[in-house]
């Protein structure tokens, strides 16, 4: 794919461009979100890469990845509440790493280590 390569050259802005301009179907599978999403971090814009995420995850609002990713992206934006929330869905869909992504938002909201 063109824009892994862009970003591989330090392009995000171009990877961007070139991603943004494709259907918005195919921007509901999950190499281009995840490219894409890869793009928007490295350019510094998180809460681009979690809205995103939140446009394919109406898509798709059982799909365990989408919740999870999208709280990734929510928790680099430091909007941990919004974070908390995706990761309960995350882990409550089954996402297998939904359950210690909540746990360590919550020690994070409460200023505490995570328990292992």
């Amino acid at each position: 794919m063109q824009a892994r390569i862009l970003i591989r050259q330090n392009k995000p802005e171009e990877a961007v461009n070139l991603l943004s301009g494709l259907p918005a179907e195919l921007l509901r599978e999950k190499d281009y979100l995840r490219v894409l999403g890869e793009a928007y971090g490295l350019m510094g814009q998180p809460i681009s890469a979690a809205a995103l995420y939140g446009q394919a995850r109406n898509w798709s609002p059982n799909d365990p990845e989408l919740n999870y990713q999208e709280a990734l992206w929510w928790e680099r934006a430091g909007s941990i509440d919004q974070a908390i929330e995706l990761a309960r869905v995350a882990a409550r869909l089954g996402h297998p790493q939904g359950p210690g992504l909540v746990e360590r938002l919550v020690a994070r909201r409460e200023g505490r280590a995570p328990s292992n």
